[in-house]
């Protein structure tokens, strides 16, 4: 690079950073209300302790936030391999929004009256399946 494409290359970048400071003081933090933890919390929290550490488990988006540290972890209701189960069902899949809900609802409809499953835990709305 020549030497005035390097000077306007560092006061491009040296002019981002700035910018990206004053915008940080100025908009300050992004979530200002406390983090709360609730009871729906607590029970997916306990629910989901059911669940043994190297178990391979299809989890719905908001459960499975809390599993990715594993191995192998599915997104419900891919099944592949899986397990286990935890599924939320007040707080549907991120990709199942544009149904309704009605695609996890049948899914969870399916996982209860399938023999090879067996329900482990219901608490408000959480459920963990275990395969028999």
């Amino acid at each position: 690079l020549s030497s005035r494409s390097r000077r306007r290359a560092t006061a491009i970048v040296v002019l981002a950073l700035v910018v990206a400071l004053v915008e940080n003081v100025r908009l300050g933090a992004m979530f200002k209300a406390p983090v709360t933890v609730s009871r729906h919390d607590r029970i997916a929290a306990h629910a989901l302790r059911l669940v043994p550490a190297g178990a391979v488990v299809s989890a719905t988006n908001t459960l499975g936030a809390h599993l990715s540290a594993r191995r192998r972890i599915l997104s419900f209701p891919r099944l592949d391999g899986a397990t286990w189960v935890a599924a939320d069902a007040t707080r549907l899949s991120y990709g199942d929004r544009s149904s309704g809900g009605q695609r996890a609802a049948h899914a969870l409809a399916l996982l209860r009256g399938n023999p090879r499953w067996r329900l482990v835990y219901a608490r408000d709305g959480v459920l963990i399946f275990r395969a028999r």
